[in-house]
C-alpha cells in the first residue's frame, strides 16, 4: 500500500472508531451514514450505495455500516455469522471499484474496517470524497446502476436507482465541486492548489504578485517587512539562518481576505508562511507563567499550509533542501483537533519525553545567533531544536495508538 494511502488509512481508522459508535447510538440514519443488516447480494447494489454516500454534501467522509439491524433496536448482528458468505474484505471492495468504469476523475477512496461492538463484529465501509472529483458517476452501467446518472443522499434517503438525483441536487453538487457554496476565503484555498493557473500581475515590474487566471479578482501579494530582524529557532537549521520577513496578503477584489507573516529562508531559497507557535506546559504545573516547551507547527487543513504548498517550487532543488530542513524543525498536524489531542497524549508521557530529551545530543544551530542575543534565548532555541525530532517520533506513536 502506498505511503499516502497508509497515512489516510491510519487517520480514517481512528476516526471510524471514534465516530461510528456515536452514530449507531443515534438510532437513525443520516445524510452521510447508512445501516445495513448484512453485505449486499450484488456489486451493483453496493456500488449504488457507495455512489449515493460519496456524493453527499455534508461530510467528506461517509459510512456504510454493515451489521446493524434497524428493525431490532439498531442492535449489532455479527457479520462473521450473519451473511458470512457475502462478506467482503477491504481488498474485495478496492478491486471491485478498480474494475468499475468511472465517468468521474477517479473513484472515491474507500476502506473496510471491522469493528467490535459489544461482543459482535460489524464492518464499516468508509468512503472519502474529494470535492474536485464530485459528482461521482459511472461511464458504463453496472447492473441497475445507470451510466451518466448522478446519485446522492439527502437526509436518510438514497436517490432512486432508476432515476438518480433531481436537477436541484445535481446543481448543488456541481456548485460544491467548484466551491461556489463556500466563502471567498475557502474558495481561495482550492484556487491555491491549482498553482498552474496563477499569473504574474505585472510582466514589467519586478514582483512575484499573482492573480488567478479563472477568477482575476483573487490576487496574492507579498512584500518585505524591513523593520523585522528577529530570529526564530527553525531558521538556525538552515545553511544561511539570517531572517528575511515578509507580509503576505490574499485579496478578493480590493478586500484582504487573509493575511499572514512570511519568511524567506536560507538566503531566499525557500519562501513560506511562518509556522504557528505552541506554548506547552505539563499538566502537573498548570499555574506557572512560563511554558515548559515551545515549538512550531503547521496544520494541513489551514490556509498557511495551502500557502506553503503554493509557494513551494518542487523543481528547484535548493528550495526542496531548505523546505526539508524546515519540516524537520516543526511538527505537521492534520488539524488543530489532532494537535490538542496529541498534547494531551504528550502530557501523559512526560517521563518518556524527558528521558529522550536527556539522552538526545545537543543540537547545532544556536551558535549561529548574533552575539547580542542573550544566553537564555540561545538556550531556549536550542531546546526547541532538540525537542522537535522527539515530538515528531511521539506523534507517530500517538497516531499508531489511535489505529489499534
Amino acid at each position: 500500500m502506498k505511503t499516502e494511502h497508509m497515512d489516510r488509512y491510519r487517520t480514517l481508522e481512528g476516526r471510524i472508531r471514534q465516530e461510528v459508535p456515536a452514530l449507531i447510538s443515534l438510532e437513525r440514519e443520516g445524510s452521510y451514514w447508512d445501516f445495513k443488516r448484512e453485505w449486499h447480494d450484488s456489486n451493483s447494489a453496493l456500488i449504488h450505495d457507495i455512489l449515493c454516500l460519496a456524493n453527499n454534501l455534508e461530510s467528506e467522509v461517509s459510512y456504510l455500516i454493515i451489521g446493524v439491524d434497524e428493525e431490532n433496536g439498531y442492535s449489532a448482528c455479527d457479520v462473521k455469522e450473519n451473511g458470512h458468505a457475502k462478506r467482503r474484505s477491504n481488498q474485495n471492495v478496492v478491486d471491485m471499484l478498480a474494475k468499475t468504469p468511472w465517468g468521474s476523475a477517479q473513484p472515491p477512496f474507500v476502506v473496510v474496517v471491522p469493528l467490535e461492538l459489544r461482543g459482535d463484529t460489524i464492518d464499516v465501509l468508509a468512503i472519502v470524497s474529494r470535492r474536485e472529483d464530485m459528482p461521482y458517476y459511472l461511464a458504463k452501467s453496472s447492473g441497475d446502476v445507470r451510466p451518466g446518472l448522478v446519485y446522492t443522499r439527502r437526509v436518510d434517503q438514497n436517490s432512486p436507482i432508476d432515476r438518480g438525483a433531481s436537477w436541484s441536487e445535481v446543481q448543488a453538487i456541481w456548485r460544491h465541486h467548484f466551491a461556489l457554496d463556500e466563502s471567498p476565503v475557502v474558495r481561495a484555498r482550492y484556487m491555491l492548489a491549482d498553482k498552474g493557473h496563477w499569473e504574474l500581475l505585472s510582466s514589467v515590474n519586478s514582483t512575484d504578485d499573482k492573480y488567478y487566471s479563472f477568477a482575476p479578482e483573487y490576487t496574492i501579494r507579498h512584500h518585505p517587512d524591513d523593520e523585522s530582524d528577529a530570529y526564530e529557532y527553525y531558521m538556525l537549521d538552515q545553511t544561511d539562518p539570517r531572517p528575511h520577513w515578509y507580509d503576505i496578503e490574499l485579496c478578493y477584489h480590493q478586500t484582504t481576505i487573509y493575511d499572514t507573516v512570511g519568511i524567506s529562508l536560507d538566503g531566499g531559497r525557500y519562501f513560506a508562511p511562518v509556522p504557528e507557535w505552541s506554548f506547552f506546559s505539563w499538566p502537573d504545573n498548570p499555574y506557572q507563567m512560563d511554558p515548559d516547551l515551545t515549538y512550531c507547527y503547521y496544520l494541513r487543513d489551514s490556509m498557511d499550509w495551502a500557502l506553503n504548498m503554493f509557494f513551494y517550487d518542487a523543481d528547484y532543488d535548493d528550495a526542496t533542501i531548505s523546505r526539508n530542513r524546515l519540516l524537520k524543525a516543526v511538527v505537521l498536524f492534520d488539524d488543530d483537533e489532532e494537535r490538542l489531542s496529541f498534547e494531551r497524549f504528550l502530557g501523559m508521557h512526560k517521563a518518556g519525553f524527558c528521558k529522550a530529551m536527556y539522552e538526545a545530543k545537543k543540537p547545532y544551530g544556536a551558535e549561529k545567533l548574533p552575539d547580542e542575543y542573550a544566553q537564555e534565548a540561545k538556550d531556549s532555541m536550542g531546546q526547541s531544536l532538540k525537542a522537535v525530532p522527539i515530538l515528531q517520533q511521539m506523534l507517530q506513536h500517538f497516531r499508531s495508538s489511535l489505529a489499534k
